[in-house]
This record gives C-alpha cells, structure tokens and sequence, in this order.
C-alpha cells in the first residue's frame, strides 16, 4: 500500500494537476473519473485493516446507484488482467525518460536559472530512434509528463546524458511570459495575461 501511494504522488498526481485544474472540461473530467475509481477500490482494499478509517472516507465519497453506506458491506474490487508487455515496457521507457529529464531540471535550478519546474524549457537531443518514439507523444503532453512549459525534439547530439541510450537533456528558462491561469510560460501570453489555451477554456 505504501508504495502505491508514493508511487501516485510522485508522478500521476503530480502530471494531473493542470489537467484538474487548468484544462477543458473533457480532461478534467477524465482526470475526476480516474481519481474517483482509484478512491472508491483503494478504500474498499483499506476496509478490513482500517476499518474506522475507510469508513470515514467512504462517508465523504459520493455513492452511484447501488453502492453501500458502509464500505465493509461492499464487493471486494476484481483484479484487472494486468498490462501487456508492449504497454508496460513503453511507460517503463517513458520513466526512465522522465529520471534523465528530472536529473538536468535539479542541475538547473540548482544554477538558479529556473525555480519551479515550469519556468523551464527542455531540448531533448535524440538519436533517430528516441526521435521516433517520442515524436509519437504530443508535445503538450510530454510538457505535462515532464511538468515544464516547453519541449523540443531535435536529432543530433547534445545535452547531459543519462541512462537513456541515443538521449541528451538540456534546460533553458522557458520563452515567453507567465499565464495568470496555469502558470505555464507561453510566447502568445495576451493582454489579459492568459495564455491560449486557458483563454480559450475561459471563453476569453
């Protein structure tokens, strides 16, 4: 349980938090959804160890159409079939990705070039094939996996390198001016002090 836990927090919860916060309604929707699934099964798992506590939580979750008030009178959750090979071996890639692009994140802040994650920018120098298999993610959402405001993909040698094979990292302070909104550094930042994206959720 503990691992799954600091598992959550250290990168989903962390990647979703401007999905929640800061995306269009779908999004944010999926995101609730995830959450929700996570929070009622985890707290049915929680039941028989913690009995008072889950109960607690239970009476705060909001219940769909045929659920208990009491957790402990609930179905345990069914086990899923576990994630092929090909998917599990794509985000265990992505993970490693991500470690290369934290390592270069701390070396910049420790340089104070940036503060926050999102003030930075990231050139990911890649051989042809990283190219390929990043290129394959969009763009805005490898700046989410990475919590940065900008990526740029580039086939050449460069950056530090890490344990990724055909992978250079490098940081710079990201271009452009702060949104108000999501606090992510954007060239197109208008007037109103938003960028596109959030001026576009906001109906401005």
């Amino acid at each position: 349980y503990n691992f799954c836990v600091i598992d959550m927090s250290n990168f989903y919860m962390d990647v979703i938090k401007d999905r929640l916060y800061c995306a269009d309604d779908h999004a944010r929707r999926c995101a609730q959804t995830a959450l929700y699934r996570i929070l009622v099964d985890f707290t049915k798992l929680l039941a028989p160890i913690l009995c008072f506590t889950s109960q607690e939580i239970w009476s705060y979750v909001p219940k769909m159409p045929g659920m208990k008030d009491y957790v402990v009178f609930e179905q345990m959750p069914e086990a899923k079939p576990a994630a092929g090979a090909e998917f599990s071996a794509k985000w265990d890639r992505i993970m490693a990705i991500r470690d290369d692009v934290k390592k270069v994140l701390e070396q910049t802040r420790a340089d104070k070039l940036i503060g926050s994650s999102l003030e930075a920018a990231l050139t990911l120098h890649c051989s042809q094939e990283i190219y390929d298999f990043l290129n394959a993610i969009p763009m805005d959402e490898l700046a989410d996996l990475f919590i940065v405001s900008q990526v740029n993909l580039e086939q050449n040698e460069g950056g530090v390198k890490g344990v990724v094979d055909g992978l250079g990292v490098s940081a710079v302070h990201a271009a452009g001016a702060k949104c108000l909104r999501c606090w992510k550094y954007e060239p197109a930042v208008g007037e109103n002090g938003l960028c596109p994206r959030c001026a576009k959720v906001l109906g401005m």
